[in-house]
C-alpha cells in the first residue's frame, strides 16, 4: 500500500538538475545574489557573505603579489614596511572595485535568473516535503499495524480493507508525486530552452496544460490518510507544481 511507493526515486537529485540545467560558477553566484537580494531569503545571506569574502581575499592576495612585483621592478616603492602597507592598501582598493564591478554584472544576471532561482527553491521544498510525507506515511503504517495487533478480528477487517481499497489510493499518491516531479523538471527544461538558450518568447502554457489539469484534479481526490498533517503535506506538494507553472507564465508575458 503506502510502502509500495518507491520513495528513493521520487526526490529530484542534484545530478538530474545539472544534466538539464548546466550552470557555471557565475550563474550559481548570481542565483545566490538573487535569493538574498531579490527573493529575500535570509538563510542564504551567510553563504553569500562567505563567498564574497573568499573572492575578495583571493583577489587581494593575487593583486598584492602582482603589485609588489610591478612596483619593485619599477622601483616606485622601497622594501620597508611603509612601502608594503601602501601596496597592500592599493590591493584592497583595487580588489573592492573589481568585486563591485563583478557584483554589478552579476546583479543583471541575477534578475534574468530570478525564475530559475524560484524553481530551484521549489525543488528543494519538494524534496523536503517528500521526506516529510515519507515519515508521516511510515508513522501511519506503524500506527495501523499497532491497531491491527490489538485483536484478531481487527486484523482480518483491516486486511480486507487493504486488499479492496488501498491499491487505487496508493497509486493515486504515487501518481501525484511523479506528476509534480515531472512538472518541476519540465519547468526547468522549458525555462532553459526558451529563455537561456533561444530566448524564445512564445507562450509555453500549452506545454503544461495536461500537467496542470492533472494536478488540479489531484487536489479533489480523497486522501488515503486522514491525518491533517499528511493531507496538508500532500496538498503543498501538488501546489508546488502549480506555483511553478504560474511563475513561468508570468515570465512569458
Amino acid at each position: 500500500m503506502k510502502n509500495s511507493v518507491k520513495w528513493d526515486k521520487i526526490p529530484i537529485s542534484q545530478a538530474e538538475l545539472d544534466s538539464i540545467l548546466p550552470l557555471n560558477i557565475f550563474d550559481n553566484w548570481a542565483i545566490e545574489i538573487c535569493r538574498v537580494l531579490i527573493l529575500r531569503k535570509k538563510k542564504y545571506f551567510q553563504s553569500l557573505l562567505i563567498t564574497e569574502a573568499a573572492i575578495l581575499f583571493l583577489k587581494i592576495v593575487l593583486l598584492f603579489s602582482l603589485n609588489l612585483m610591478i612596483f619593485r621592478n619599477l622601483e616606485l616603492v622601497s622594501n620597508n614596511s611603509y612601502g608594503l602597507i601602501l601596496i597592500f592598501l592599493l590591493s584592497i582598493i583595487i580588489g573592492l572595485c573589481l568585486l563591485l564591478l563583478l557584483n554589478y554584472l552579476l546583479w543583471h544576471k541575477a534578475k534574468r535568473l530570478k525564475t530559475i532561482a524560484i524553481i530551484l527553491e521549489k525543488v528543494k521544498d519538494f524534496n523536503s516535503l517528500i521526506n516529510t510525507l515519507k515519515t508521516l506515511t511510515e508513522l501511519s503504517s506503524f500506527s495501523d499495524f499497532s491497531i491491527q495487533d490489538s485483536d484478531e478480528s481487527s486484523i482480518k477487517l483491516s486486511g480486507n480493507n487493504l486488499r479492496t481499497s488501498s491499491p487505487e489510493l496508493s497509486l493515486n499518491m504515487e501518481d501525484i508525486l511523479i506528476t509534480t516531479r515531472t512538472s518541476l523538471l519540465q519547468s526547468i527544461q522549458s525555462y532553459n530552452t526558451l529563455y537561456l538558450k533561444t530566448n524564445n518568447k512564445r507562450n509555453i502554457s500549452q506545454l503544461f496544460a495536461n500537467l496542470e489539469n492533472k494536478l488540479i484534479h489531484f487536489i479533489s481526490l480523497p486522501s488515503e490518510n486522514s491525518s491533517k498533517e499528511y493531507q496538508q503535506t500532500l496538498e503543498e506538494i501538488i501546489n508546488l507544481g502549480l506555483t511553478v507553472h504560474q511563475e513561468l507564465k508570468k515570465r512569458d508575458r
